[in-house]
């Protein structure tokens, strides 16, 4: 059950929110394709949204090409969708299509120990898991039967804590036969928790701060230890992960809404258009209107 919202002035961008009036502490939803697609068919089809929570969906009949942040993903039968809550996205409301989709906040774990994170805290935290993944012929009957049990009992499932913690318990190892199932290194899940901090941070403060050292500062270590760790697990500093994430949300900005480089300079925290102009420019070697020009033809 979700709540679609009201985009600034201007924009396409629909901000969509977790509204489980149903179950509102389980901080998991189950839905199937379809009724997201009744949603959709209310509000506008082809609108673009950004969730308030992490999005998984098992395919299980017909295909689509699913938009995440301009990159369209062929799914099929057997794929598995994952769209996190800061991505940008749209359905792909092909009428033949059928699918489980579980929806998850950001309150669905608990706080992990620093040094003690579980593979699932690892899995809904990271960013480069795949969009989608292919569940393979052999594990394809098992993980269907896992989203489907899910389904089942989320739909018979009453306000009791029983029911409640019965369903984290589902959800969780619905998510974990996906891991076990597909062939994803499970090495690209070890992401060192000052990583996952400095990122969670970024998403709070980039549009504040583009210093490294504020960031560093705030974790409690050393600008060079966090370029290092960032260089480990990303293949980037620390300074081009928050540049990436400036100039990713300036392309939703610049290709999702109609807002004008001014109002988008404000937004991104920049003090003059023309800064943020060359920004864009310098690291992306395109102006900001070509860009937008080129997305939209």
């Amino acid at each position: 059950m979700v709540k679609s919202g009201h985009p600034g002035a201007g924009a396409r961008v629909v901000p969509v929110t977790y509204d489980n009036q149903a179950r509102p502490d389980s901080h998991v939803d189950v839905l199937s394709v379809q009724s997201i697609f009744s949603r959709l068919v209310e509000v506008a089809a082809t609108q673009v949204e950004r969730t308030g929570f992490q999005i998984w969906a098992l395919i299980t009949a017909g295909t689509c090409q699913h938009m995440v942040d301009f990159e369209l993903y062929p799914c099929g039968p057997g794929t598995v969708l994952r769209v996190r809550s800061d991505q940008v996205h749209r359905w792909d409301t092909q009428a033949s299509l059928r699918g489980v989709v579980l929806l998850v906040t950001p309150e669905f774990l608990p706080p992990s120990p620093a040094r003690q994170v579980s593979l699932l805290h690892r899995l809904l935290d990271h960013p480069s898991w795949p969009v989608t993944v292919q569940v393979p012929s052999a594990h394809g009957p098992r993980v269907a039967s896992s989203f489907r049990r899910l389904a089942n009992t989320y739909a018979t499932a009453d306000a009791s804590e029983a029911s409640t913690e019965l369903l984290h318990h589902l959800a969780s190892a619905t998510l974990l036969d996906v891991v076990r199932s597909v062939d994803v290194s499970l090495d690209d899940l070890t992401a060192d928790p000052r990583v996952a901090a400095f990122r969670r941070d970024i998403e709070r403060s980039y549009r504040v701060t583009r210093q490294v050292g504020d960031y560093a500062q705030r974790l409690g270590i050393s600008t060079k230890t966090l370029d290092r760790l960032c260089r480990a697990e990303t293949g980037q500093s620390a300074k081009r992960v928050i540049t990436e994430r400036v100039l990713l949300e300036a392309r939703r900005l610049l290709a999702h809404t109609h807002a004008t480089h001014e109002l988008i300079a404000a937004e991104l925290g920049f003090s003059e258009s023309t800064n943020f102009s060359k920004f864009f420019i310098k690291h992306t070697g395109s102006q900001p209107r070509a860009f937008r020009q080129r997305f939209r033809s």
